[in-house]
């Protein structure tokens, strides 16, 4: 029987940071050999390390390269024009601007891939993996799914879209352009559906009962793939960073909609400053700079803190191994999440947390608090959105980290046997087999009439 082609598309993969590469690949290594071929088409960017991790790496897609520090040799001409593009992007005309040449500039490429994907898989079955839509890129995945409707080569050939779809929101959204392009996507997305062709996937329950409605179809709900599990014990000691302090983290820039605000206050609380602790925090010095309006007197006392090591910095793009380490040696991770940003989607960082026994620390609204509850882990969980909750919360879990770190070990075993790699892996499988298995009963009862 001839393979299918399991086409994984990842415009942005070009090195090891952030989930991009863990996902693709962790995924792709549990899926049967013996049945499908796997092909990633990632950034024109990626590294040499990158493409060697697979056996079909093919750079096409042409993603930003990942900003490094300032030259001091660079021109002046080159600063002031960097300066005025920054300063063009902090006005809403200048986001909208650069976003709609962002999508332009996608469509183009999505049209070019389609074309190259013809002629390189010609008359061979083809699963086409997208594991996230971005806002800069709906218009050219609009264009995809409805030229591969009508581009027969592929249709007759049954291939089928399998699409991981967390990331499109269609309420609330910030631009009126943002929101036509998710009304043309989702119409696009349908369109795909009535072919028969497209399997919907998405990791989260509640966006699944928004998303069906509007699609007027099936969404399958997948596993989500903490594929660090394999790499770390999941112990309950503290040997694993050696210290007798309790380590906090937290990861997620300064980003308002993961609550930087609250982890500004926090570091900087002079009740979390007398405990026996220590924080890292992903923030930088230029990102507490603009801070500091939320409250001065923090910032001074953040400042103290870093200098008697309470709190450590982590850098912005975390390789691989600072990730990693910064997980080994967590006690407790902070979720201080907004509930209209994350109350139906997703988050890779939970999942690994609660995946390898860790102490999430989570805001109410939200899809994590869902989980949680799940489990049983209803201690976990602060409410109304309040800084003083997310604070006496923290604090009382540092008091009882024994308490909770045994309560989190036992949930943990069931989180992980299905929110895994290989649990994806099969769960992608079983939905091409079945499409396939459907088609095949389809056409031998026609030819049988």
């Amino acid at each position: 029987m001839d393979k299918t082609n399991i086409i994984f598309i990842s415009p942005r993969l070009q090195n090891f940071r952030g989930h991009l590469f863990e996902y693709i690949y962790s995924v792709s290594q549990h899926l049967d050999k013996e049945k499908y071929n796997i092909h990633v088409f990632g950034s024109s960017n990626a590294s040499q390390e990158i493409v060697a991790k697979f056996d079909n790496f093919t750079p096409f897609f042409i993603s930003p390269v990942i900003q490094q520090p300032a030259n001091k040799k660079e021109s002046i001409k080159k600063r002031i024009r960097d300066t005025c593009r920054k300063l063009l992007r902090n006005y809403r005309l200048g986001m909208l601007l650069a976003m709609i040449n962002d999508s332009l500039q996608f469509l183009s490429e999505m049209r070019k891939f389609l074309t190259y994907t013809k002629k390189l898989f010609d008359g061979e079955q083809c699963v086409f993996f997208i594991d996230s839509i971005e806002e800069r890129r709906l218009l050219g995945y609009s264009v995809f799914f409805f030229l591969l409707r009508k581009t027969h080569e592929l249709i007759s050939n049954k291939s089928l879209l399998v699409l991981r779809y967390s990331n499109i929101r269609t309420k609330k959204t910030s631009t009126l352009f943002h929101k036509m392009l998710t009304k043309f996507t989702l119409a696009g997305i349908a369109k795909c559906q009535s072919s028969s062709k497209i399997t919907l996937l998405t990791d989260s329950a509640q966006l699944k009962e928004e998303l069906e409605p509007l699609l007027k179809s099936r969404i399958h709900l997948i596993p989500i793939p903490a594929f660090r599990v394999d790499n770390f014990d999941i112990r309950i000691n503290k040997s694993m960073h050696g210290s007798n302090k309790t380590i906090i983290s937290y990861i997620g820039g300064a980003h308002f909609q993961k609550g930087c605000d609250f982890i500004f206050k926090l570091i900087g609380s002079p009740k979390i400053a007398s405990m026996q602790i220590e924080m890292h925090v992903q923030l930088d010095e230029q990102e507490l700079e603009s801070l500091k309006a939320i409250s001065l007197k923090d910032y001074i006392a953040i400042q103290e803190n870093i200098k008697h090591n309470k709190i450590h910095l982590i850098p912005k793009n975390l390789p691989s191994e600072v990730y990693n380490q910064v997980f080994q040696n967590t006690d407790i991770m902070l979720f201080p999440y907004r509930g209209i940003h994350y109350q139906k989607c997703t988050s890779g960082i939970f999942s690994e947390c609660l995946s390898m026994g860790k102490i999430p620390v989570v805001s109410n609204s939200t899809w994590m608090e869902k989980e949680l509850l799940k489990l049983n882990l209803n201690d976990l969980i602060f409410q109304n959105n309040s800084f003083e909750a997310f604070e006496k919360k923290t604090i009382e879990i540092v008091d009882n980290l024994n308490f909770y770190q045994n309560s989190i070990i036992k949930a943990s075993n069931n989180w992980r046997n299905y929110h895994n790699p290989k649990s994806l892996a099969n769960e992608v499988m079983r939905n091409i087999e079945t499409v396939y298995s459907d088609a095949r009963n389809l056409t031998e009862k026609s030819l049988t009439y």
